[in-house]
C-alpha cells in the first residue's frame, strides 16, 4: 500500500476513533473525555509527521513524499472547514 494512502487512512481512522470515544464517554465542562484528548493529541502527532515527511522530501525529492507532505496541511484545512460547517 502506498504511503500517502496509509496516511489518509490513518487520519480517517483516528478521527473516527476520536468521535466514537467522544460518543461513548462524552466530555464534561470540567473533565475532558478520551475523544477530546485524542483530538488534542492529534496536533503534535500531525506536526511530527509533517516535519518527518518534509525532511524526507528535502533529502530525497520524490512525488510520493511530496503528496504525503501536502496531505497534512490539507487535512487540517478540511477539518477546520468541516468543523465550521457543523457548528
Amino acid at each position: 500500500m502506498r504511503k500517502d494512502v496509509r496516511l489518509i487512512l490513518f487520519y480517517f481512522i483516528y478521527i473516527i476513533g476520536a468521535y466514537a470515544l467522544e460518543k461513548t464517554a462524552p466530555s464534561g465542562p470540567c473533565t475532558p473525555g478520551p475523544g477530546f484528548l485524542l483530538l488534542i493529541l492529534l496536533i503534535p502527532i500531525s506536526i511530527i509527521l509533517f516535519m518527518k515527511d518534509l525532511f524526507k522530501y528535502i533529502k530525497n525529492p520524490e512525488s510520493t513524499i511530496l503528496y504525503c507532505t501536502l496531505i497534512h496541511p490539507a487535512f487540517w484545512v478540511i477539518l477546520i472547514i468541516f468543523s465550521s460547517l457543523v457548528d
